[in-house]
């Protein structure tokens, strides 16, 4: 019969007089007797609850007939947390406390003993005083029963519930015949009378402000605010009539919970976690509170899959190469990210606002060669990736620039995928967002002329932009050092499996590139350098005039250009325009995709007015800083040609009024003009003449006139002024 009704099994009985959920206690064999303790009832409106403890007597026979009609079966009720806690996890006060009841308990656990003192007159007494002796109270001898009774007859059911005790953190809500919990007000410390003292707190008030919170609390509402709605909407339950409408009649003081019972019971009855995601809203909860929910490698099958792009304003001041006294202001970083290798693909910096031209420029920068990109910005062409990167087949990327008929476009003529993070998410791609703060971080630490640090709040250690020192081109030099660096040397040593520690992988993005590739499960999608130039270069109209190939004032040469005439054309025909791609980084040259099929490439002139290595935003602002000055040349040519007219204009006077004196003398002292030519002709030249053959000068009408001293000319110190603002405005524009 044992075998079939286990000891310290849960029943369910569904039987009238004996209806609930019952424990078998013991059995005794001679009697053919169980022993049941009751734990609970089946249902709430069950009209008969004895006690938990209350031992029910069923003979064996009419147990098992029970159990094979339905009208009883075995139900499982799982553990107490506190039981499955191992006894080092305990704390040292449960511990005594589990020691000194376990002492009293061996009278209940003894099976055989307890169903002989069961079947008796007496009941559980004899047992309960045999607890006793062993030095507990009679109440504690009957409650530890009970608590065996309902969580099963083993030493765990004697842990103490410590939690429950009415511990602080632990709700204790008013009950009849019960004061009020919590520490006393001043006035009772001191025996004062409160004639309107503060009520205690129900579980029907604990109820309306829970559920009053969750309905007002939002992250623009404070707890104030929060505590104002629960009064106004639990407690406020008449109004008065007033000229403005319907004013709320407040309670009497103490009727309703203060403010520091309302905060007790938030902070009590409703989740850490709940508050903190009512408190904010849900997109800041996403991107900066949520839990994990995948790896950014998650769904990436291995490098050149997925590649993650974004931008930036860098923490850095920079200054034109053209002249280093002129600060262009901080520039935008693209960088390229391979999510599964974490290694930096390529990088572009511009002055421009983020655009998908802009973009496209980066995306060139990642998939053009590593030689091109090494000319074009003039770095030591050091490649930390192996095979160079190329076309993933996802770009991961915000909804800003790249979700654009541009991109789209671009997309379908590569064969580029393009994902979309929701807006306002950029912990999607966190990586990239990380790897901007890495940069940050590293040139702030390394001192680098003009960084600042933005986010520290550390500005008023360097505030001075004269520290600022690097040109675009010297900076996109220090970012290539950096991010090969980092591809090189980077941790990545918790990415290693067993394969790959096998295999001896480099721990470091470029090792991880390296081993992907090599393994064969890597994404490499090669383009033409000639396709990337013309699909992701931006266009620029050329004009072919009859003195050259001009861009931005910048003459460039090719050998096409002298084959095909243009400069010929241009000049006997007209000027004409060709669009040719370039790249911003570097005006060092151009490329014409040709109508026979190539892509021919022009280079600057060696007499172009700036050196190659000038980037083309540098020298768009040379071009506008003379015009900046012009309005004042303006004014300075018109005084210049106005003191011109006076002047002329008083020449031509004293001219006039010299040849009319002139013209009042007698005719007859006026030599022929027939005897001035032979007298020219018989002395030669003047320079031949010797200073003493020559004949002594008449005195004209002028020089009988005193002379006074020359009066200062205006228009040569106005030209004197204009020649000295040109040369500080660096020769004028040029033209």
């Amino acid at each position: 019969m044992a075998g079939m009704i286990a000891l310290n099994s849960v029943l369910r009985i569904d039987v009238e007089g004996t209806r609930g959920v019952y424990r078998t206690i013991c059995q005794h064999r001679g009697l053919g007797v169980h022993f049941l303790g009751f734990m609970a009832v089946l249902s709430p409106e069950q009209p008969h609850r004895p006690p938990v403890g209350s031992i029910a007597k069923v003979p064996t026979l009419v147990l098992k007939e029970w159990l094979e009609t339905g009208l009883a079966r075995e139900v499982q009720i799982a553990p107490l947390p506190r039981q499955l806690m191992p006894s080092e996890s305990r704390s040292s006060a449960v511990q005594r406390s589990f020691q000194r009841r376990l002492a009293c308990l061996e009278p209940f656990l003894n099976t055989e003993a307890l169903a002989e003192a069961l079947i008796g007159p007496r009941g559980l007494g004899p047992v309960v005083q045999q607890v006793v002796a062993l030095g507990s109270s009679r109440a504690t001898a009957y409650r530890l029963w009970a608590m065996l009774c309902a969580h099963g007859f083993d030493a765990s059911s004697a842990v103490a519930a410590f939690d429950q005790c009415g511990a602080p953190g632990r709700a204790r809500p008013v009950a009849e015949g019960k004061r009020k919990s919590g520490r006393r007000t001043k006035a009772q410390e001191l025996g004062l009378p409160d004639p309107q003292p503060q009520r205690a707190l129900t579980e029907a008030d604990r109820q309306i402000i829970v559920r009053l919170y969750r309905v007002h609390r939002r992250a623009e509402t404070t707890l104030r605010k929060v505590y104002e709605k629960i009064i106004l909407n639990g407690y406020v339950s008449s109004y008065e009539r007033t000229d403005k409408g319907l004013k709320p009649v407040i309670p009497p003081k103490g009727t309703y919970p203060n403010q520091r019972q309302v905060r007790h019971v938030i902070a009590t009855d409703v989740d850490a976690l709940e508050r903190i995601m009512r408190a904010t809203t849900k997109g800041h909860f996403d991107r900066n509170k949520r839990g994990l929910r995948g790896k950014a490698i998650d769904g990436v099958s291995g490098p050149g899959h997925t590649y993650a792009i974004d931008s930036t304003v860098a923490d850095m001041y920079l200054r034109s190469s053209i002249n280093p006294s002129w600060l262009i202001g901080r520039p935008i970083v693209y960088v390229v990210v391979d999510v599964w290798s974490t290694a930096v693909v390529g990088f572009y910096i511009c002055l421009s606002a983020p655009s998908w031209a802009t973009a496209k420029v980066s995306l060139f920068s990642t998939l053009c060669g590593p030689g091109l990109l090494a000319d074009l910005w003039g770095f030591d062409g050091i490649t930390s990736l192996d095979p160079a990167p190329g076309l993933p087949f996802r770009l991961l990327c915000d909804r800003g620039e790249y979700l654009s008929q541009g991109a789209a476009k671009t997309g379908i003529d590569l064969g580029l995928n393009t994902a979309f993070n929701p807006a306002y998410r950029p912990d999607l791609k966190g990586l990239v967002e990380v790897l901007h703060r890495i940069v940050k971080d590293e040139q702030y630490s390394s001192f680098v002329p003009g960084a600042m640090d933005a986010r520290r709040r550390e500005l008023e250690l360097r505030p001075d932009l004269k520290e600022s020192t690097m040109t675009m081109r010297q900076y996109a030099q220090y970012l290539h050092l950096t991010f090969t660096q980092y591809n090189l040397f980077a941790d990545r040593t918790h990415r290693l499996t067993g394969d790959m520690i096998a295999a001896g992988v480099m721990p470091s993005p470029a090792g991880l590139w390296r081993f992907g590739h090599d393994a064969g499960f890597g994404f490499l999608k090669s383009i033409p350098e000639q396709r990337l130039i013309t699909s992701l270069l931006p266009q620029v109209d050329v004009s072919v005039r009859r003195n050259g190939i001009f861009m931005a004032q910048l003459q460039y040469q090719a050998d096409v250009a002298e084959q095909l005439q243009w400069t010929a054309r241009a000049r006997n025909i007209g000027s004409f325009a060709e669009q040719m791609h370039h790249f911003p980084g570097s005006v060092s040259c151009l490329w014409w995709p040709n109508p026979v099929g190539s892509l021919e490439t022009f280079r600057l002139a060696p007499n172009a007015r700036t050196v190659p290595e000038t980037v083309l935003d540098e020298w768009m602002d040379a071009l506008v800083v003379p015009t900046l000055a012009q309005a004042d040349r303006d004014h300075a040519a018109l005084v210049a040609k106005l003191e011109l007219s006076a002047r002329t204009d008083q020449i031509f006077a004293e001219a006039k009024r010299a040849t009319q004196a002139a013209g009042e003398l007698p005719r007859s002292d006026m030599p022929p003009v027939r005897d001035v030519r032979r007298l020219e002709s018989l002395l030669g030249p003047a320079d031949e003449l010797c200073a003493d053959e020559l004949p002594p000068p008449e005195l004209s009408l002028v020089d009988q006139y005193p002379q006074s001293e020359p009066e200062p000319d205006p228009y040569d110190s106005c030209k004197q002024e204009l020649l000295r603002q040109l040369n500080q405005d660096g020769g004028g524009n040029g033209q």
